[in-house]
């Protein structure tokens, strides 16, 4: 954090939305959490874009 000479925090600090790189010590466990957070949501929407387009495209979903 910028600190002035009193000892408190600069108006700018006020405006950061996104911490500095390497400002909170994340754990590797919680990269990892991380990773697993993003990567089966991921999967599941592509799997179920997958399901949706085949079956659109053999007729299955009884749209025509």
């Amino acid at each position: 954090m910028h600190k002035n000479e009193t000892g408190a925090r600069k108006w700018e600090d006020a405006f950061v939305i996104i911490p500095e790189y390497g400002s909170y010590p994340y754990s590797e466990l919680q990269i990892f959490g991380f990773a697993v957070l993003g990567f089966f949501p991921t999967l599941a929407l592509v799997v179920c874009g997958l399901r949706i387009y085949s079956r659109r495209l053999v007729g299955g979903l009884a749209l025509g």
